[in-house]
This record gives structure tokens, sequence and C-alpha cells, in this order.
């Protein structure tokens, strides 16, 4: 009896505590300004493409789909969240396989109070859609495995579903490929064991997953193959060593102090397999492969993104339920794990109160995220748009920023990104044809340069510095007439063909780029 009460005292615990994170993660979502790279992936929804300048188009349809709802960003961030749930449930599930019910669902609510995976998935981003993605291939792969004995046409049922998965994660970003690499090197370390997975339905996966990333492949054939560009080309590599220590410092954040301590003291319960256990261990080497993978491409970019650990932190804990040695470390895990993320939201929702309020605004630094508040807060309230509307009806708003014009677009400012040589968010090189706005007249939000104006006077008849007023305001603008499209094909759009464009084409059709008759030197 007393077990049994003490099993629901448990399990009344375990809710609290997701009840609370997910209210915590509903909090930010209403609140976090949508902004930077969550603003641009959200843009994407403005145009249903084949592609786009940086990724594969899966983040882009997604959002085209919900862009016909108001509140798309808020749609857009409960996807999100929707998807990390789903990832809760499918970890609980799967560990359930591996250890007792109680601490499967304990190490599920550990994983996911994670603060970087609360945030993630709290978020409209390619990574939190690439994350998910990639975690149900290799789930999907495993299940596919364990029921090829007792139902074989579940096996395929699974393996046809891995197959889907991983095109779509490929059709999202190439990060995908890290966790194939790593499931097929632990299938043929494996080769006797699962021969008749490798033979049979990872013919299946391999087939059905190329076929749907041969729409990616066509894409970029008539687009300049600038994916490929962008991700292999342009990106800019560190030193090893930088990536190394990047990747270690990176992972100690995302799993935590106690995590990361607990993992590392207990690393040989790992290594051991246990003996009396039906199967052999599948998540502990897997997870072990997949770090080594993930390892190497972090000193090989000499870089480590930190959405490259969420499935990292998925499969090592799964790893704990596999090896389910120390019972008592689930329970504190979680409860840890949850402290580390209320820890973080407080952090986070206080400095979210100081941007909002006149507090250490006599701090440069805080005093101009407070004015890139304000200005967010005009934006989205509507003032910004009724004061352009109210002097400026005929105009058309030019920023030079693409997340600024991401999130002008978002707020209904059809804003076009310029004068910037940046690699990233270089959407509207593929959308925007520059040549129309020949002798126009622009606002531009923001202006980077608003201190030196005979910039701007060299691509315009005449520039003027003026001011938007608002609650939150007053916010710079640039007034300027009579765009000089000769000048600014010579003086930006040929310096960024041959930085971003003079790549080899191999077996390529086209470019959008040619529509300027510029050869790349």
């Amino acid at each position: 009896m007393s077990i049994g009460l003490h099993k629901e005292s448990a399990k009344s615990g375990h809710l609290w505590i997701i009840a609370s994170a997910i209210l915590l993660q509903i909090i930010a979502i209403w609140f976090l300004p949508v902004i930077e790279d969550e603003a641009y992936f959200v843009s994407w929804g403005d145009h249903l493409s084949g592609g786009y300048y940086d990724h594969p188009p899966m983040t882009g349809w997604i959002a085209y789909l919900l862009s016909y709802f108001q509140h798309e960003e808020l749609l857009l961030r409960l996807l999100s969240l929707s998807m990390g749930l789903s990832l809760l449930a499918l970890f609980a599930a799967i560990a359930r396989r591996l250890t007792d019910p109680l601490s499967a669902l304990t190490i599920a609510i550990a994983w996911y109070v994670l603060p970087v995976n609360m945030l993630a998935f709290g978020m409209y981003l390619n990574d939190t859609i690439v994350t998910f993605l990639s975690i149900l291939f290799v789930c999907c792969s495993y299940l596919s495995i364990k029921s090829e004995q007792n139902n074989p046409t579940a096996s395929y049922i699974y393996a046809l579903l891995a197959g889907v998965i991983l095109g779509l994660a490929m059709l999202t970003k190439y990060l995908a490929a890290m966790y194939v690499i790593a499931l097929v090197i632990f299938l043929f370390i494996n080769f006797s064991r699962y021969q008749k997975f490798i033979l049979t339905k990872l013919s299946i996966i391999a087939l059905v997953s190329t076929a749907l990333f041969c729409i990616h492949l066509y894409w970029n054939y008539n687009n300049c193959t600038i994916n490929f560009a962008f991700n292999f080309l342009h990106r800019k590599k560190g030193t090893p060593l930088g990536g190394a220590i990047e990747f270690i410092l990176t992972m100690m954040v995302i799993l935590g102090p106690v995590l990361t301590y607990r993992m590392v003291r207990h690393y040989s319960a790992f290594k051991r397999e246990d003996k009396t256990a039906n199967s052999p261990p599948f998540f502990i080497p897997l997870f072990f492969i997949i770090l080594l993978v993930v390892f190497s491409a972090s000193v090989a970019s000499g870089h480590f993104g930190i959405h490259w650990g969420i499935p990292l932190s998925f499969f090592g804990l799964l790893a704990v339920a596999e090896a389910n040695r120390h019972p008592p470390i689930s329970q504190a895990l979680m409860r840890y794990n949850f402290g580390y993320a209320a820890l973080f939201y407080a952090i986070l929702f206080a400095a979210l109160w100081v941007l909002g309020s006149n507090l250490l605004s006599d701090n440069k630094a805080v005093q101009k995220a407070q004015q890139s508040y304000g200005f967010y807060q005009d934006l989205t309230n509507g003032h910004i748009g009724e004061a352009l509307n109210r002097r400026f009806p005929n105009r058309s708003v030019m920023a030079e920023e693409y997340p600024l014009s991401s999130i002008l677009n978002n707020n209904e400012i059809n804003a076009v990104f310029m004068f910037s040589d940046s690699k990233f968010g270089r959407n509207d090189d593929i959308f925007v044809d520059i040549a129309q706005f020949d002798e126009g007249d622009f606002v531009i939000m923001l202006p980077k340069q608003r201190d030196n104006l005979d910039y701007y006077r060299s691509f315009f008849r005449a520039v003027k510095l003026e001011q938007l007023s608002a609650p939150h305001g007053p916010h710079s603008i640039l007034v300027a007439e009579g765009f000089d499209f000769a000048s600014y094909k010579e003086k930006i759009l040929k310096p960024i063909i041959n930085k971003l464009y003079s790549h080899p084409r191999i077996l390529n059709s086209g470019c959008y780029m040619d529509r300027y008759g510029i050869t790349p030197e």
C-alpha cells in the first residue's frame, strides 16, 4: 500500500513539474519578442517556394500554411510547443521499453525541462523543426528494428515512416545528416545483429528520403546552388580547437551543471553491458556514436551550434534510462533540471521587465536595448505602420538588416532588405528585383549610417534624416527620394555577386541574380 501511495505522490509531483514548465513556456511564448532569426523564419511564409536562400524549404512551407490565419507568429510558436510535448510523450513511451514506467516518465520530464529544450520548443526556428524530425527519424528506426520479429508489418511501416521523416528533415536543414551518419555507423558496427534491417528497411528509408530530397536538389539546380554555397562555402570556419572548446562548454550549458556532473560521474555505467537484459543496449552505444559524430563536425567546422545539442540530450537521457543502474538519479535529475529551468526563466523575465521599464537606463547598453524594445512594441501595436501610412503613404520601406526587414514584414509593413553584403538572411535576393525601384522613393527604417548622409546621397537624389513619432519613440528614419539603381548596381550589387555568387555552379541551369546582367569576377 505504501508503495502505491509513493507512486501516486510521485506522479502528482511529476504533473506539477510538467504543468509548471508548460506555463513558463506559454508565458514566454506570449511575451518574448519575435526578433532576429525567428522573425526571419516566420517571414519565409510570405513566399511559397521550392527553397530559400539559407536552407531547404520546410520551414517556409509550414509558415506559409499558417500565414492565412491571424496571429501567425503565436500559432507557429504553439506549433513548436506541440512538437516538444510530442517528443516528451515519445521519450516516455520508448523509455518504458527500457525501464519501469515511473522512471521512464521521470527521465522524460528531466529531458523536457532542460531550459534550452523549453526555450527551443517555444520558438519558431528551423532548428526546432529539424531537431523534432531528426529525433523522430532515429526513434522510428529503433521501433522498426524492435518490431522486426514480432510484427514484421509494423516494422515496414515504421521504416517507411522513418524514410518520410528523414526526407522532411533534410528538407529542413542539412544538420539532420549528422544523425543519419551516426545511426548508419552504429548499424554497420553491429552488422551481424542488424543485417536484416540494413538490407531491407534501411534501403526503404534511403529510397524514400532521397526521393523527397530531390525536390531540394532540383530547386538548387535552378537557383545558383545557393543552399550548398551558403552552408558549405560562405559560413565562416573557426579553428578545430575552438570548435572542441565550444562543443564542451555549450554542452555543459545545455545539460546544466547537475546533469553534466551525473553523466560524467556515471560514465562507466553506460559502458557496461547489462548481461541480464533481454536484448543488447541500443541507445547507450548510439548516444556515444552521435556524440562522436557531432564532436567531429564541431572540430571540422570550428563551431558548435547550441541547437546541435538538443538531440544529444534526448539520446543521452534515453541512455540513462537504458542503463537504469541508479534509479534515484532520475528523480534528482528531474528536480535539478527543473530548478535550472526556473532560474533561467526568472532571469529571462527579469530582463524583459528591465527592457520595458526605465530601470538601469543610465547604462548605454541597457538604454540601447530599451530603445530597440520600445521600437518593437510600437511596431507590434501598429503605431509605426499608422505613422508611415499617414506621412508616407506611397513610399517603399527599406531596412539595412535582415532581422529588421523581417520584423517589419511580419507586422504588415512591406519592407525590402538592401544596402548590406551580409551572407545571412538574403531571401530578398530571390524574391525582389531591386531594379523595379529605380527613381523611386524610400523610407529607410533605423538607418545604420544616420550620421553619414553622404553615403546615402551617392544612391539617392535627396535624403533627409527625420524622426517618426510613436509612444516609445521617436524613431529615426531616412526619407530618400530618387533611387539611382545604376549606382546601387555598381557599388552594392556587383560586390555582393562577386562575394556570394561567384562559386562554381555544377550542373546549374540558372541563377536569379542573372537578372542584373552582372558576370561574377
